[in-house]
């Protein structure tokens, strides 16, 4: 376990900076400055919520961003109909995504929001012993050491759900076969998307009777449809046509702007409406500044027939949108990060 040694040592010299470390991010917008405490592995939660054990078990949930949390939000709301009793708990990497749940919450669904802890030992068994969950599951491809094998450590039940790696990532857990070894065998079921990924996960160690290919999470969660929106869309967007442009990462909009524009510029121009839903929402201002301050979902605004680019800075509304949409055009696969 000597690679499992160094990385903590790594933790351990980074402790002192990161303090400095998570302030400086909280300043660019990568972290809510009154969250930082969950960063450290000590979450707050409401009187009589997560962390009181005679108020239900917990049931743990991680996802990273924007689409492993709408995955994760499906399977906890099916969770919660199946066993009423118990206490669902999302973890999340990104604010974005920890908007999302917020989202959720405010609807009166009956969840918990954390973001999840640094992987210092230290912070994630602080997590551990506040949370105290009967079942751990993470939501497709974000494997931190310490955080699988000291909730394994804690005879806590471990699901690998939508799980799925990069080519890049199974070569760099390769590199690691000790610490891979822990991590992949820890869990009891690894629940894969495609048989290309279930050897991929024998190969790092699961066990391969822990393997199932069930496909991805994604799929289900993405189609979900909110008529109403839908319907007030349809009535913005009239009989035009759209092009959506999903998920988009920031280096990417340019390239979509200067495509709508070129559109209106031919002779059926006029029949498209192009829709910016930017991966990470916060984006939506800066994009509609730089398409001649387009409407944007946001700020309760709707296209009018003179506009020709509608940006959609929500969340957990692409389901609506992949309905209404002619053509789709995913995005990260403009900019450096592997697609969708």
């Amino acid at each position: 376990m000597i690679r499992f040694a160094l990385y903590n040592f790594i933790w351990h010299l980074l402790r002192p900076v990161i303090p400095i470390l998570l302030r400086w991010r909280a300043w660019r917008g990568k972290e809510v400055i009154a969250r930082l405490q969950d960063r450290y592995g000590l979450p707050h939660f409401d009187q009589g919520s997560i962390g009181d054990q005679e108020q239900g078990e917990v049931i743990w949930i991680h996802a990273v961003s924007v689409g492993e949390t709408v995955a994760a939000i499906g399977l906890a709301t099916a969770l919660i109909d199946e066993l009423p009793t118990a206490k669902l708990l999302i973890t999340t990497n990104t604010v974005s995504a920890a908007a999302m749940v917020e989202k959720e919450i405010a609807k009166g669904v009956c969840l918990s929001h954390a973001f999840q802890p640094l992987d210092h030992p230290l912070f994630v068994d602080r997590f551990l012993a506040k949370t105290n969950p009967v079942l751990a599951i993470f939501i497709e491809s974000d494997f931190w050491p310490n955080l699988i094998t000291r909730t394994a450590a804690k005879s806590v039940p471990i699901v690998f759900a939508s799980s799925q790696l990069s080519r890049d990532a199974f070569l760099r857990w390769q590199r690691q076969p000790v610490m891979a070894k822990a991590v992949f065998s820890a869990p009891q079921h690894i629940f894969a998307v495609n048989e290309q990924q279930a050897s991929q996960f024998e190969t790092l160690g699961a066990d391969a009777a822990s393997i199932t290919v069930l496909g991805s999470l994604k799929l289900g969660s993405l189609a979900a449809v909110d008529r109403a929106l839908s319907k007030q869309l349809k009535t913005a967007i009239g009989s035009r046509h759209v092009l959506l442009a999903a998920s988009t990462h920031e280096g990417e909009d340019a390239s979509i702007i200067a495509a709508a524009n070129a559109l209106t510029d031919t002779e059926h121009g006029d029949n498209w409406l192009t829709i910016i839903a930017p991966r990470h929402p916060h984006r939506g201002a800066r994009i509609a500044a730089d398409s001649n301050h387009a409407p944007q979902r946001s700020r309760g605004q709707w296209p009018s027939p003179d506009h020709n680019i509608y940006i959609m800075d929500s969340f957990g509304e692409l389901g609506s949108l992949f309905s209404l949409a002619d053509l789709v055009v995913l995005g990260g696969a403009f900019a450096p990060k592997g697609g969708h």
